[in-house]
C-alpha cells in the first residue's frame, strides 16, 4: 500500500482498496475424515466405471478381436498373419509375372 501510494499508482491503489473491502479469502472447506474417505470412494467408483467402458471399447476393437482369437500367444498370431500376407503377395506377384509374359 505504501509503495503504491509513494509511486502515485492509482490503479494499484484501487485494486488494494477492492481487496481490502472484499476481506480475507475464506479458507478451503475441510472435510472430516469420513467425508474425505467417501469422496475418495466416489472418485474411485467413477474411475472404475471409466476403465470398464475403455476396456469394453478395446475388446470390441480389431486388436481385441485378435487377442480373443489367440489369447495365449498373440505374438504368434501376428507372425501367422504376416506369413499369410507374404505368401499372398508372392502368389500375386507370380500371377502378375505370368500375365506379363
Amino acid at each position: 500500500m505504501n509503495a503504491a501510494y509513494g509511486r502515485g499508482d492509482e490503479a494499484q491503489l484501487r485494486e488494494l482498496v477492492q481487496e481490502w473491502e472484499a476481506g480475507p479469502v475464506a479458507p478451503e472447506a475441510r472435510y472430516s475424515e469420513s467425508e474425505e474417505l467417501y469422496a475418495r470412494l466416489e472418485w474411485l467408483s467413477r474411475r472404475k466405471e471409466l476403465l470398464t467402458v475403455l476396456a469394453q471399447e478395446l475388446e470390441q476393437s480389431a486388436i481385441g478381436s485378435m487377442l480373443r482369437m489367440a489369447p495365449d500367444d498373440p505374438d504368434r498370431l501376428l507372425e501367422d498373419i504376416g506369413e499369410k500376407l507374404l505368401a499372398d503377395v508372392s502368389r500375386r506377384e507370380a500371377e502378375l509375372a505370368d500375365l506379363v509374359q
